[in-house]
């Protein structure tokens, strides 16, 4: 019987990375397009603060690990790498640790802003801070997060390759 229900589901009985779960690791690598963007469009991204807070290449060192879940997608087949494997299983906390790293760098490079309720910039800064809080509880508590992480295909050996196919 299966956990969820079958659209969660791959044809080898493999969880399907969620659509949410997508947003996620994809908003977890916002810093490397954000200083790309910066460095194309300067004047386009300078007018749009949440954006500017986030320009800085600091971010980009804690992008690294939702980078290294994002090439461990691809890598979710039945002969995958056992270190891509090992990536994934562990992915779940490597995105935890990339929006904790995240929010605490934020938090020291803009100290001033988040301090000051009166600032002008301060609710854009609580927003990029509001966000990732948002994420990891999302992260925390989603079982289905959680399952999805503990998912991978096994291996297929010469002898399974083959009486898979006669079944």
């Amino acid at each position: 019987m299966l956990k969820y229900p079958a659209h969660h589901y791959d044809e080898n009985l493999v969880l399907k990375v969620p659509a949410m779960l997508w947003l996620v690791i994809l908003y977890g690598i916002r810093h490397f397009l954000f200083v790309g963007f910066a460095k194309l469009m300067p004047m386009d991204i300078v007018t749009i603060p949440w954006i500017n807070f986030q320009t800085s290449p600091y971010f980009m060192l804690t992008d690294l690990l939702a980078v290294l879940v994002l090439f461990a997608i691809g890598h979710r087949v039945p002969n995958g790498k056992r270190f891509m494997r090992q990536v994934w299983k562990s992915g779940r906390w490597l995105l935890i640790a990339s929006y904790v790293a995240g929010i605490t760098l934020f938090s020291y490079l803009n100290k001033d802003v988040i301090t000051d309720p009166s600032s002008w910039d301060f609710p854009d800064a609580m927003l990029v801070v509001m966000m990732d809080v948002v994420i990891v509880g999302y992260l925390m508590r989603s079982e289905l997060v959680r399952d999805v992480f503990r998912d991978f295909p096994d291996p297929i050996g010469p002898g399974r390759e083959e009486s898979a196919s006669d079944a």
